[in-house]
């Protein structure tokens, strides 16, 4: 048995390492961690941006299922529902609470792993607010039809970078927070179905510029 924190070798009766004094996790434990690590999954920055854009946006949602999913699973929590959460940002006004909370969850998941993190739950949802309202002032300018396309897609592009910033952001620290439990073990998430079909209906959704 080896220590988790230094790597020196251990006998399977002392409870902290005589190296670091870092607590000793017990075999079965270990492999209760070892599952929870699959996880667990980093996501790249440029993924995390490239899909962003590409998705028009609408990888926020997807983005929300899945990081929630990895934090149900880390904190054990049975009251988190990963779908609905994510869903749930569709809600005017109660949008605001879900991204607060997500973002703090992520800030105090960091925190309790010994992570410094720059994550303001503040911040981002600041971002969040103001992409909408460039989302929902997009949606008005198209009401004239062709006559304001050029600020529209302005306009789009400007939400859209904003909106992969803020998930940036979040995912830099959770990252982080993931590589730090797994002692850099940690493995990059497999590009998901959902992904694929958001990128592709987003994609769709930018061609209409060009029609």
């Amino acid at each position: 048995m080896f220590c988790r924190n230094c790597g020196r070798e251990l006998s399977e009766d002392i409870e902290f390492c005589p190296g670091c004094g870092a607590q000793v996790m017990k075999r079965e434990n270990a492999e209760a961690v070892a599952v929870g690590l699959q996880n667990k999954l980093r996501i790249g920055n440029g993924r995390v941006i490239i899909v962003s854009i590409a998705s028009y946006g609408l990888y926020l949602f997807y983005w929300f299922y899945l990081t929630w999913k990895q934090i149900k699973v880390a904190t054990g929590r049975k009251d988190y529902h990963p779908v609905w959460h994510a869903l749930a940002l569709l809600v005017p006004i109660y949008s605001l609470f879900i991204v607060y909370r997500h973002m703090q969850t992520i800030k105090d998941l960091a925190a309790k792993g010994g992570v410094t993190t720059s994550l303001s739950p503040g911040g981002t949802l600041t971002l969040f607010i103001v992409s909408s309202v460039l989302v929902w002032t997009s949606a008005r300018a198209s009401l004239y039809g062709t006559e304001l396309l050029g600020v529209m897609l302005v306009v789009d592009i400007i939400s859209t970078v904003i909106m992969a910033g803020m998930l940036l952001w979040a995912q830099t620290s959770l990252n982080k927070c993931w590589n730090k439990v797994s002692k850099g073990q940690i493995r990059d998430a497999p590009l998901g179905v959902g992904e694929v079909v958001i990128v592709l209906i987003g994609l769709l959704l930018w061609a209409t510029y060009l029609l």
